[in-house]
């Protein structure tokens, strides 16, 4: 029975993929869905922008999704005593501009430190250092423009700021830690690929598209800040992040996934588009929470799950009550993310639909 439950949703899926390729402009999908406790299944249908027939274990980078592997390295960190979610960032980077009163690693987390939404007054380009830590200046000389804990804003420089503050309470390089805490047994321990700072010695699986194609490199991704958008891996393993949560202690895997913004205010931007991050928002992951029917989890999304989205053109999304979670990689990145937001969402949608029907059909 469980058989025929798999092959129904699978063939489900790959028509929802196929529906979206030949309807919008995206070349290629691939998506990975798992119900209830069994493995992910994967689908991929489409080409990369080189023709290249996309594969289940395709390649891609997963931009802002890397946020949810390195949440989960802070707080297995937290567990094990090296760092504590609600020390201020002084203690770790005391000489960051950001380092003032009230700036947790909590706060940082869940995008209420009081950080900008985007980095002031510096436009360095990727790709014109070396090494992410060549970029640290800029991340240092970041300053707090809001009470910390007062307003929500999405930040890459909070990350990138985690990121330092990882290396300094371990002494070790961040995507080692990272490669120890959650990608070794998420990923790699299940034959997984996952890089992170490290780009295959063969660029050719790793697939590109859209108008961020010239960060989304191999040789950009060098220098993208590796905690905030610097992992590259495939459906299977970017749907670990979100079944991933597990690796956690059960009460801090509560608070990863709930609301932790705190009655923080949403800027007028926030309230007017509903295709930029807002709150619910928890550690590191995106909440649904009452975001309703054009966030890309769609309407049919429990209020507790949760996930992220990236901008090189993916998201990865669980809902613990319907017991269903699901990745899906494409090879056209966020230009226009008003296309994203619904697209997704109804992809979601047809998911959940098609999920729902079969396990009642089985029922």
């Amino acid at each position: 029975m469980r058989d025929t439950f798999t092959a129904l949703l699978i063939e489900d899926v790959q028509q929802i993929l196929n529906d979206e390729i030949a309807t919008f402009n995206v070349k290629g999908l691939v998506a990975a869905v798992a119900v209830d406790h069994e493995p992910p299944f994967v689908v991929a249908v489409g080409r990369d922008d080189a023709g290249s027939e996309l594969v289940g274990g395709s390649i891609f980078p997963i931009a802002s999704l890397t946020k949810m592997a390195t949440a989960l390295t802070i707080i297995q960190l937290h567990e094990k005593g090296a760092l504590h979610l609600d020390h201020e960032l002084s203690k770790y980077l005391p000489t960051a501009k950001a380092a003032v009163g009230g700036v947790t690693l909590r706060r940082l987390l869940c995008h209420t430190s009081g950080l900008s939404a985007s980095l002031d007054g510096h436009g360095t380009p990727l790709g014109t250092e070396p090494d992410w830590r060549d970029r640290a200046w800029v991340h240092m000389d970041q300053e707090v423009h809001e009470e910390p804990g007062a307003v929500f804003a999405y930040s890459n420089t909070g990350y990138g700021l985690l990121g330092f503050a990882v290396e300094a309470a371990t002494g070790a390089r961040f995507e080692q830690v990272v490669t120890d805490l959650v990608l070794k047994p998420l990923m790699v321990s299940k034959g997984i690929p996952a890089y992170l700072g490290a780009p295959p010695e063969d660029p050719a699986p790793v697939v590109l598209g859209g108008y961020l194609r010239n960060n989304f490199t191999p040789d950009g991704l060098k220098c993208l800040d590796l905690p905030a958008a610097g992992l590259m891996t495939s459906a299977s393993g970017a749907i670990q992040l979100v079944l991933g949560v597990g690796v956690l202690k059960p009460e801090n895997a509560a608070a990863a996934v709930a609301d932790c913004t705190a009655g923080a205010k949403v800027p007028d931007a926030l309230k007017s588009d509903v295709a930029l991050p807002r709150p619910p928002w928890g550690l590191g992951f995106d909440v649904h929470g009452d975001k309703g029917a054009l966030h890309y989890s769609s309407r049919l999304a429990s209020p507790s799950s949760f996930g992220h989205w990236g901008a090189s053109g993916c998201y990865a999304w669980r809902d613990p009550e319907r017991g269903v979670a699901w990745a899906v990689l494409g090879t056209l990145s966020t230009g226009k993310l008003a296309w994203h937001v619904p697209r997704w969402s109804a992809i979601s949608q047809r998911i959940l639909n098609s999920v729902d029907k079969h396990k009642n059909s089985a029922g």
